[in-house]
């Protein structure tokens, strides 16, 4: 298990993951109820999605979303 400690890590593996399903970001939206253009702007980066998008995207891309106490 791979630890994601920025937000540019976490679009870059969703991103990576997609792309490792094939997908496009088209398909990735109807998957999710997203826009494609949704898709796009959170993989580059340009907005911050609400927790509830946030999960909608790693349910569809078969992640799983984990929180650690920090130490």
């Amino acid at each position: 298990m791979r630890k994601i400690r920025s937000y540019k890590q976490l679009v870059g593996r969703l991103r990576q993951q997609r792309l490792e399903k094939g997908w496009s970001q088209r398909e990735l939206a109807e998957e999710t109820g997203l826009t494609q253009q949704a898709i796009a702007r959170i993989e580059k980066g340009e907005v911050s999605p609400t927790l509830l998008t946030l999960f909608k995207v790693i349910a569809a891309l078969d992640l799983e979303l984990t929180l650690d106490q920090r130490r």
